[in-house]
């Protein structure tokens, strides 16, 4: 049976084949058999954020921290979030992605408000593309 540090690296090697599904399912497997496993919790969280899914990434990322505080990737992949979720809110000094943002044409009908929320709660990746349609 693999260990723990061999099933990371298994899930790594999927990874960087572009097989994020299977290296995501290996590294749950990890959190779940070993729950203050920090390598499984910032590969796992690493895999989510790349994968668009910045509040699950995010609860990895924190509990890497509430083991290892002064964890410095955990602390840089937090910062990155912190700061992308400024970036769409607008909080930051660059021009807001969501703002001015009024539906027009079928999308006015339909609503955009849907989309709006999946980019600030997270779905950026996957709403930002199609906020052209409001």
């Amino acid at each position: 049976m693999p260990t723990a540090e061999e099933k990371l690296q298994e899930a790594k090697r999927l990874y960087e084949q572009g097989q994020l599904g299977q290296a995501e399912a290996i590294c749950r497997e990890v959190v779940q058999s070993e729950p203050n496993n920090v390598k499984a919790h910032l590969a796992l969280g690493t895999l989510l954020q790349k994968s668009g899914n910045p509040v699950d990434a995010r609860a990895h990322f924190e509990t890497v921290l509430s083991i290892h505080p002064s964890h410095e990737a955990a602390q840089r992949h937090l910062a990155e979030l912190d700061a992308e979720e400024e970036r769409l809110l607008g909080l930051d000094e660059e021009e807001p992605m969501l703002e001015h943002v009024e539906p027009k044409g079928r999308a006015a009908r339909r609503g955009c408000l849907p989309l709006l929320l999946l980019a600030l709660l997270g779905g950026a990746a996957v709403a930002a593309p199609l906020l052209f349609l409001c």
